[in-house]
């Protein structure tokens, strides 16, 4: 999802990604990829929320932003820029 965006990521490429029986997907998700993303969404705030706490406990204030942005770049340069 992150390299292709959501429409075009299908259910059975994220599957094939993580290793996950179908079943599994619906019975923990059972609205499906809809809820997938939302579950998914919410992770990725939660990652970065603590991101942004461990940076403002080590950094003064003015400094937070831009350690967090360098850090997203570097996640983008180490993907090749497929991760979105």
């Amino acid at each position: 999802m992150r390299e292709y965006g959501v429409h075009a990521a299908g259910v059975s490429d994220l599957l094939e990604r993580s290793n996950t029986a179908r079943g599994s997907i619906y019975q923990h998700l059972p609205a499906g990829k809809t809820e997938l993303m939302e579950q998914a969404t919410l992770e990725a705030g939660r990652i970065i929320t603590s991101r942004i706490q461990q940076l403002a406990q080590a950094l003064p204030a003015a400094d937070v932003i831009g350690a967090f942005v360098a850090g997203w770049k570097q996640n983008l340069v180490d993907s090749s820029f497929a991760a979105g």
